[in-house]
């Protein structure tokens, strides 16, 4: 039968752009009525992301090519994907590539892509060159939490994509850092726009009740404008306590161009609590404490920045549990930045 096509391959591992495969197995039969094609994968190395125990099956019904793929990725393996997505031709002779209600594991929590199973969203629409793209509102979301990414391209010159957080737990999107533990309510909007192949990236972001490591901090606003070419970004960082007293100010400029990237920022701080960062100090370091009063300046190269400014200590302290000391520095005690340099100013230190 010449319209029968049957293939089987397996192979130990394949390499392909810098991608390490590993147990490739690949079945295809046109005229199997369960599935068309059908690959596995036992492990997937990349740079980016690593995947195991990789699946992928899809079968062509009329005009439309249904995909079902299952992997594990992340950390041990605890993340957990299933999959459920379409490709047809719609009646502009446009590709479309649809989502279906599907889920995916992450840090334990698990997201749902088009749970209300909407048939004129999630879905993504372009031409057969993909010079004019079509991102029709892809959601994701978590019991009351919602992510909506959506957004145009028109050939190289113009660009509106947009990300909508709608009371996002922080925790859940950021990704696993060791010592560091982030809560809090995220909304706010990411958007890029592009007109006449000039960029106008901003962000507006606003996470309630922040928390880092069990500390309550207070409420974090983050404004950030972008230049034309993405080269340069003016931030503008407020954290307001529960008391609406601002206890620390970022304003100021990074630039990430090739040639000479800096940065330039300002830093304000009232009253700043550093118990939250006393994990940072592993076994080694313990019980920091206290408040952080100054103004400092962070210029120069952003990979190895100068910090100058003076920083007033407040109910200050840390604890060195290998020498079993407990470490009390004096009210008001000054520590001096200049440059990579942190000079404690005649510091009185007690052994509490």
């Amino acid at each position: 039968n010449e319209s029968e096509f049957k293939l089987a391959f397996k192979s130990p591992s394949i390499n392909a752009y810098d991608n390490l495969m590993e147990n490739v197995d690949i079945l295809v039969d046109n005229k199997n009525p369960l599935f068309n094609t059908y690959i596995a994968i036992d492990t997937i190395k990349s740079k980016y992301y690593n995947a195991s125990e990789f699946s992928l099956i899809y079968v062509t019904l009329k005009d439309t090519l249904f995909m079902h793929s299952e992997f594990k990725g992340g950390a041990n393996n605890e993340d957990n994907f299933n999959l459920e997505f379409y490709h047809t031709i719609n009646e502009d002779n446009n590709s479309v590539v649809g989502i279906k209600k599907s889920d995916f594991t992450y840090k334990g929590n698990t997201w749902y892509a088009n749970k209300e199973k909407s048939k004129s969203n999630n879905k993504i629409v372009f031409d057969n060159d993909f010079k004019n793209i079509n991102i029709q509102s892809i959601i994701f979301t978590y019991l009351d939490e919602e992510i909506n990414l959506k957004g145009v391209t028109q050939g190289k010159d113009y660009k509106n994509l947009k990300a909508t957080f709608k009371n996002v737990d922080l925790n859940k999107i950021t990704p696993r850092i060791d010592s560091l533990n982030f809560m809090g309510r995220v909304d706010g909007e990411l958007s890029l726009l592009q007109e006449n192949g000039n960029y106008f990236p901003t962000s507006n972001i606003k996470v309630k009740d922040l928390d880092i490591n069990q500390t309550p901090i207070g409420e974090l606003l983050l404004k950030v404008t972008g230049n034309q070419d993405l080269t340069e970004y003016l931030v503008d960082t407020k954290l307001i306590d529960y008391n609406d007293k601002k206890t620390l100010t970022a304003l100021g400029i990074i630039n990430v161009s090739e040639n000479n990237p800096f940065i330039n920022v300002d830093v304000n701080l009232d009253k700043f609590g550093i118990s939250e960062f006393s994990a940072l100090g592993g076994d080694s370091i313990t019980d920091i404490r206290g408040f952080v009063s100054g103004k400092a300046k962070i210029s120069g190269s952003y990979k190895k920045p100068s910090i100058d400014g003076v920083l007033n200590l407040d109910q200050a302290g840390l604890m060195v549990p290998y020498l079993n000391v407990d470490l009390g520095f004096d009210d008001n005690s000054r520590v001096i930045l200049n440059k990579q340099r942190y000079d404690f100013d005649k510091i009185n230190i007690t052994d509490s």
